[in-house]
């Protein structure tokens, strides 16, 4: 499975419509990288009527669904953290997620078959092979071995009144295997964001979440 390509689309977008229509054109080139796409309509309820007779007059063969106003304020946040970007409510935007789970590219704008192709190939690729591979400019890195900037989704989540969601993304960057090499303030950063959202779930009687989140940190520290 090479992943799923969730484009966020509006009936009275122009660039969208056409966009779809492209990737309905560039069908065999999207399946053979493997890709599922996904037309996630951010229309109001009352409207997406209009959407899907448009997506059955280009005979959409990929599937089709409904954005809801959590998963949009969850990938602002996302964007916020990732890209500087405050919302999410530029169209079209798309998010290229790997068979695993994990964002991999997000593309605002209109975004062309071929690249959406190209990235999919990158998806097996090192975090430096990435960084090679897309940055613009010759030059060195200079990183910490832990992206503490990780960390920021998990405080953004929970501040936005996701904690389950904060406590199951720190549970996954969670860094046991590489404890000893990060630098103490790393460390520090994500035992102190495992402890608040611990508290957090305590506070929304969620006992076992608030355990679990503070054994995380326990292991850490």
């Amino acid at each position: 499975d090479g992943g799923v390509l969730m484009t966020l689309w509006a009936d009275w977008c122009v660039n969208c419509k056409r966009e779809l229509a492209q990737m309905v054109k560039d069908r065999s080139l999207l399946e053979e990288a493997g890709i599922r796409v996904l037309a996630l309509n951010v229309d109001d309820p009352i409207d997406r009527a209009k959407g899907d007779a448009f997506l059955d007059q280009i005979s959409w063969p990929f599937e089709r669904a409904y954005a809801h106003k959590e998963l949009l304020d969850i990938l602002a946040v996302a964007q916020r953290v990732l890209i500087d970007r405050p919302h999410a409510d530029s169209i079209p935007t798309s998010y290229l997620i790997d068979g695993q789970g994990r964002l991999q590219v997000i593309y605002r704008g209109p975004v062309e078959a071929s690249q959406i192709a190209e990235d999919v190939l990158s998806f097996g690729a090192s975090p430096l092979e990435r960084r090679v591979q897309n940055a613009r400019f010759g030059g060195w890195w200079s990183t910490d071995k832990i992206p503490t900037r990780y960390t920021l989704m998990a405080i953004q989540l929970r501040n936005r009144g996701y904690p389950a969601l904060s406590a199951e993304y720190l549970k996954r960057i969670t860094i046991l295997g590489d404890a000893e090499d990060a630098p103490d303030y790393a460390v520090n950063r994500i035992v102190g964001s495992e402890i608040n959202t611990g508290i957090q779930l305590m506070q929304g009687d969620d006992t076992v979440g608030a355990v679990a989140s503070f054994q995380r940190a326990v292991a850490l520290r």
